[in-house]
């Protein structure tokens, strides 16, 4: 169930801030509430939930089709994003990429594990916790950054630079919760 309830909020979010932030004309708080209600990730996680949560059976060929177009959507993002990717970096957005890359990769992990302890998680669900917090920033911000006016270039660079450090992260993740 956390699972489900992270991108909702985690896509809600980074609706709201685009709204409010980006460059295409997205004002008012209708167009706010239709954006959010319109967002593919939390539309497909909310169908999920309902599907979960009222027991309908999905019949086995509709699901070996769905998890065959859903497969390559990590590549596709990453392709996406890496077309958008501009290796001429000012020292604002090379200061961006590192700070955010520090928070995403190392930062966020040290808190969830401190938050865990701080509640008495148990072993695994710490390990889950603390190693999912550390993935790398999500593909679908790219493209969210480009469909509603927000700096897409910088979000391709700070995608790829953490997909690259997470090669070094992650290993260590995995032994520090191990």
């Amino acid at each position: 169930m956390a699972l489900a309830a992270v991108p909702v909020l985690v896509n809600a979010l980074c609706v709201i801030v685009l709204v409010r932030y980006g460059s295409a004309d997205t004002s008012g708080v209708a167009f706010l509430l239709r954006s959010v209600a319109a967002n593919p990730l939390i539309v497909a996680t909310i169908i999920g939930l309902t599907v979960k949560g009222t027991g309908i059976k999905i019949p086995f060929i509709v699901l070996t089709m769905l998890d065959l177009l859903g497969q390559p959507t990590l590549l596709l993002g990453l392709l996406v994003a890496g077309a958008g990717l501009q290796w001429i970096w000012d020292g604002r957005s090379l200061a961006t990429i590192a700070a955010t890359s520090l928070l995403k990769l190392a930062l966020l992990p040290a808190a969830t594990a401190l938050f865990c302890q701080l509640f008495r998680v148990d072993a695994l669900s710490t390990a889950v916790a603390v190693l999912f917090s550390g993935l790398p920033t999500a593909t679908a911000g790219y493209i969210l950054a480009r469909q509603m006016g927000g700096d897409a270039p910088l979000m391709a660079n700070i995608i790829t630079v953490q997909t690259a450090l997470a090669i070094i992260t992650l290993p260590i993740l995995v032994v520090s919760v191990g």
